[in-house]
């Protein structure tokens, strides 16, 4: 036989109304991109909705509440919560349950291709930077900073031809006619990025020879 819910000492009604009361005070704006939710109005939220629940519903006898929640910032991930019945009885149940399933699989599915993928650009530019750094040494080291400063931004994705200064790579013996030209004529060559690193060190290399 079935036993009496418990009698929780959750929050009183009125108690609830005047936390959400004071949750709204102080609305979080935004300029256009998603607002920042700083970590203690992500744990004050919780609060407030946990004790929504707990004011509205009762606990059972085995002190459990029926109502289950989860919240996510998309600023730092995604929701990819799926609910499946319990019991699959009826063709309708199973059809859920088969649909539910079907779409964590696909998510689990991207979501591993996405890691894999982040996994691997991580490790191709941990091994760039570590291919360019007697290009990068030797600028530093030798103060040339604003040659410095394009080589990073273009170890990094940027573009190597910021700025107006034609004599940017005369510390290399380049031009910026010799770098945009071979970038121009490999333009489409996946192998864009490593052509164009590899002038850069042969020109150190170079350099560095005839010092």
């Amino acid at each position: 036989m079935r036993k009496e819910p418990i009698n929780y000492e959750g929050p009183l009604p009125q108690d609830v109304v005047s936390r959400v009361s004071d949750f709204l005070k102080d609305p979080v704006t935004t300029d256009g991109d998603w607002p920042v939710v700083t970590d203690p109005v992500w744990l004050e939220l919780h609060e407030v909705v946990y004790n929504i629940i707990e004011a509205k519903f009762q606990r059972d006898c085995d002190n459990d509440q029926v109502i289950e929640f989860a919240m996510c910032n998309r600023k730092r991930n995604r929701m990819h919560a799926i609910t499946v019945p319990y019991h699959t009885r009826t063709p309708e149940e199973m059809e859920h349950a088969m649909y539910a399933i079907g779409t964590a699989s696909q998510i689990i599915d991207q979501l591993q291709k996405n890691i894999a993928y982040t996994l691997g650009e991580q490790r191709r530019q941990a091994a760039r930077l570590l291919k360019m750094k007697p290009v990068t040494d030797f600028l530093a080291s030798n103060g040339h900073i604003v040659a410095l400063e394009r080589v990073r931004t273009f170890v990094n994705g940027g573009s190597l031809f910021i700025g107006s200064d034609a004599s940017v790579w005369d510390c290399l013996g380049l031009t910026t006619f010799a770098l945009v030209t071979a970038h121009r004529d490999n333009y489409g060559n996946h192998n864009l990025y490593d052509i164009i690193d590899q002038v850069l060190i042969d020109a150190v290399a170079k350099t560095e020879g005839n010092t």
